[in-house]
């Protein structure tokens, strides 16, 4: 064991130093299960939209000393104490998890997942670091886990008789209620009990451009050094992680520059500096508000497209999905933004029609659990939170509403039956066809389109059309 000093920067932007006595993991080489769940960015989500919904405080705190404070220890553990403890021919038997062992946060995520079951709190449908609270049917209650930190939200009594007993049992740290920042993520409440979320400290303070130079601007097509290419990859890589948690309007030009890390040239450069150009001229919130509708809709714009990326090798697929109260042409409807992906498709598409099938069958997956994780939770009627899809693609469209599915390979037409399923058992209300200046997933395929639209719906968590 050693010792181990950090700085801490807490929820409220105050520092601190804290000394640590770690186990050398990396020493032991003993198998052990060590992966622990930790709350989908998605699920996280849906918690403040729920907040917004039910009138709700999002709260957030940290778990002081968190894997000290587990029940649970897989194996017995022998370690030698740091030097200034040692004494010759002893060593330290753990009687609980430390930092440094590479099981402990395991252990902690079983005692904290034991505790809340115990008091009634069941696992969120595909997410088993998020537990909700219904005792009459009705959502009384939300928490999630986050390695040592927790969010929650709820009723009075949810607070008296969950959180309260909880905070009796573990050691917690400063709880933060309605503006706070974590996992990066700036969050902040309004006097309407709205949620925003942005990352505009991260974008000043972590996203830069990189220097062209002059005398290689007039050959874009000439490759990075070896030097050069690490110093892309690592600047794409803080970009990426941007475009994942709160600017999917980036996520498009992200990928395609993910697909040339192998034998990136200047061309990728000069795409990597307008796209953080943008990031930083166009500031960006994401905003969660009230429905005020009877019922919910889970609503899915979906594209493709064919070839794009690779010189011709490869397809992209996307998709956003919104809680809203329904989308229409024209009206500002409510949308609180739940989930987005800007992929390369695992397959090899011979056609557009074959690309659009994919990604739509991609997508409706992701938005039926959704809605099924939005229904368990709130104990509402399945005819009370709805799907709706809109697709460019019209000859998929057509082939399932005339049901003749659309002339390609095996795999893809096993995918048009995966999607033929979900409009017959309901599963998927509406599946519309749009023009595409109405397709806002366009500027998660295309570089350049329908990034206003997007931007502008996320700014006022409305559709903006």
């Amino acid at each position: 064991m050693s010792w181990v000093i950090t700085e801490k920067v807490y929820g409220d932007g105050k520092k601190g130093c804290k000394a640590r006595m770690v186990v050398n993991g990396n020493q032991l080489n003993e198998p052990v299960p060590r992966d622990s769940p930790t709350v989908r960015k998605n699920t996280l989500r849906i918690m403040m939209s729920l907040c917004v919904q039910y009138g709700w405080k999002m709260h957030n705190c940290d778990v002081t000393a968190a894997f000290l404070q587990s029940t649970h220890m897989m194996r017995e553990v022998c370690v030698r104490p740091p030097s200034d403890l040692q004494k010759k021919g002893k060593l330290w038997r753990l009687l609980r998890p430390c930092y440094g062992l590479p099981e402990a946060s395991l252990c902690w995520y079983k005692t904290v997942n034991d505790d809340l079951k115990e008091r009634g709190l069941k696992e969120v449908i595909m997410d088993p670091a998020a537990y909700y609270w219904n005792p009459d049917g009705k959502l009384k209650g939300l928490f999630f886990g986050h390695v040592d930190d927790a969010y929650y939200c709820g009723t009075d009594d949810f607070h008296k008789d969950i959180m309260k007993p909880v905070f009796d049992k573990f050691k917690m740290g400063q709880v933060m209620e309605g503006d706070f920042r974590s996992l990066g993520w700036n969050i902040t409440t309004n006097s309407r009990g709205e949620i925003m979320v942005s990352q505009e400290d991260y974008v000043t303070g972590k996203v830069y451009k990189l220097t062209m130079q002059k005398a290689r601007d007039q050959l874009l097509s000439s490759r990075l050094t070896p030097h050069e290419t690490s110093i892309l990859r690592s600047a794409i890589g803080i970009l990426r992680w941007l475009a994942d948690q709160t600017r999917p309007d980036c996520a498009g030009p992200c990928l395609v520059l993910n697909t040339r890390q192998l034998q990136p040239t200047w061309r990728d450069v000069k795409l990597f500096n307008a796209t953080v150009d943008k990031v930083k001229r166009q500031p960006m919130r994401i905003l969660y508000r009230k429905l005020e509708a009877s019922k919910w809709w889970v609503t899915i714009f979906c594209d493709a497209s064919h070839n794009s990326i690779n010189d011709g090798q490869g397809s992209v697929g996307a998709y956003l999905i919104f809680l809203s109260n329904g989308y229409e042409k024209g009206e500002r409807r409510v949308a609180n933004i739940l989930a987005w992906k800007s992929t390369k498709l695992k397959r090899i598409c011979r056609s557009s029609t074959e690309a659009e099938t994919l990604a739509l069958s991609q997508a409706l997956e992701e938005g039926d659990l959704i809605r099924d994780q939005i229904i368990s939770m709130t104990g509402l009627s399945k005819d009370l939170v709805l799907m709706e899809c809109y697709c460019d693609a019209k000859n998929v469209i057509e082939g399932l509403d005339n049901n003749v599915p659309p002339k390609a390979t095996t795999p893809y037409r096993n995918e048009f039956a995966l999607i033929k399923q979900f409009k017959e058992e309901k599963k998927v209300h509406k599946l519309i066809h749009v023009k595409g200046d109405e397709q806002m997933a366009d500027s998660l395929t295309k570089l350049g389109a329908g990034e206003v639209d997007l931007i502008e719906t996320l700014n006022r968590g409305k559709f903006f059309n």
